[in-house]
């Protein structure tokens, strides 16, 4: 099913741990106090690296997205991802970074997250959403937060929503990444969704390899 592996077999070898839900918050506040709208990407390189790298990650997921369905970018961050969508909605738990995107698309709709879970989240329907998307954020999170996100979007009963999940696919350093092959998402996805398709593709950008899954359901 799927497009293109690096060895996918070998990445549960090397995966961390992820953050928790008590520290995933008080992470991002702390890291974008320091860096501001570096922040959301390689945080080693500066504004203009980062916006080339950007480019090229666009280039790279914008064939596995249907940029004319209603899609929650979850962990929107500065909101790098918003133009590419016709019906958009952003959220995010770090206000900081939520206002960045503001002003820079103010067209676009973006909500701050009260905590990093969904199930407190009333501010749209998200039972309209046909697309779940989410760029290098669910790398971040451990086990069992990123079943709790998936777990509380399913929840809003969206219908036969799609998952564009473009995340780091092998851990590179640090104790806050989580690396996960698309069939480990799509497991944890299965638990709360019927499962219909799996694609993927990866792409080495500053030197890592990322990952699109494309994880279609039937509700």
């Amino acid at each position: 099913m799927g497009r293109k592996s690096y060895k996918l077999s070998k990445i549960n070898k090397i995966m961390m741990n992820g953050l928790t839900k008590q520290e995933l918050q008080k992470y991002w506040i702390d890291r974008s106090t320091q860096q501001g709208k570096r922040t959301v990407g390689y945080a080693g390189h500066d504004s203009n690296q980062q916006d080339i790298e950007y480019d090229e990650k666009i280039s790279f997921v914008l064939p596995w997205v249907d940029c004319e369905l209603l899609t929650l970018d979850y962990g929107c961050g500065v909101g790098r991802w918003a133009k590419i969508f016709k019906n958009y909605i952003g959220v995010d738990v770090t206000q900081n970074l939520l206002q960045i995107a503001i002003e820079e698309n103010p067209t676009k709709n973006f909500f701050h997250l009260q905590t990093p879970s969904l199930e407190m989240f009333n501010s749209v329907d998200l039972s309209k959403v046909k697309q779940f998307f989410t760029s290098t954020v669910l790398q971040h999170c451990d086990d069992v937060l990123c079943d709790e996100i998936i777990k509380t979007f399913a929840d809003h009963n969206p219908m036969s929503p799609t998952f564009i999940l473009y995340e780091t696919s092998i851990k590179a350093g640090g104790y806050h990444n989580k690396g996960r092959t698309s069939y480990e998402y799509s497991n944890i996805i299965g638990k709360y969704s019927s499962l219909k398709d799996i694609t993927f593709e990866e792409h080495l950008v500053h030197g890592q390899p990322h990952t699109i899954s494309k994880i279609t359901t039937d509700g």
